[in-house]
């Protein structure tokens, strides 16, 4: 009864200190993996964006097409609104040619939403001249089917 009893609790340490072990590794490479993450959904938005100011690319369901890839509702929904008003109400606009996730740190943690406080930088082309803008904002992610997907962000006041 003795050995069974040490060899559960021999198996529940062994079991403990590798899930302890495992936690404390995966956060650490979770913060630098989802802000180069978050670099990559920035940059591809700019692309996107860029394009369609241009000239390149001004068909909506393209664009939803190659938003979905990186982006959820509400934010889908709100981004093709923009480029349809765009479209309707035609005026001069920025292109971005550079984004830069500065700084990015966790603050709400539940399976499947996450939410960060991120410094993002923006090169914005206005004129002849490239103007550096610098904003925190509050970046929400969701998992849908095993993907983080941008649901949303807006400037953290």
């Amino acid at each position: 009864m003795k050995r069974i009893i040490l060899l559960f609790f021999i198996i529940i340490l062994i079991i403990g200190s590798k899930n302890f072990t495992f936690a404390s590794y995966r956060s650490n490479r979770t913060s630098d993996d989802i802000q180069n993450y978050l670099q990559e959904i920035f940059d591809y938005r700019i692309i996107i964006w860029n394009d369609f100011i241009t000239d390149q690319d001004r068909s909506i369901k393209d664009i939803e097409s190659n938003l979905k890839k990186f982006i959820a509702e509400p934010l889908l929904t709100i981004d093709l609104d923009n480029f349809k008003h765009i479209m309707e109400n035609p005026t001069s606009y920025e292109l971005i040619q550079n984004v830069y996730i500065n700084n990015c740190k966790l603050q709400y943690n539940r399976m499947g939403s996450k939410i960060y406080i991120v410094n993002i930088g923006w090169d914005l082309v206005k004129d002849t001249e490239i103007i550096y803008e610098e904003y925190d904002y509050i970046v929400e992610l969701i998992q849908i089917e095993n993907k983080w997907l941008l649901k949303n962000y807006e400037l953290y006041l």
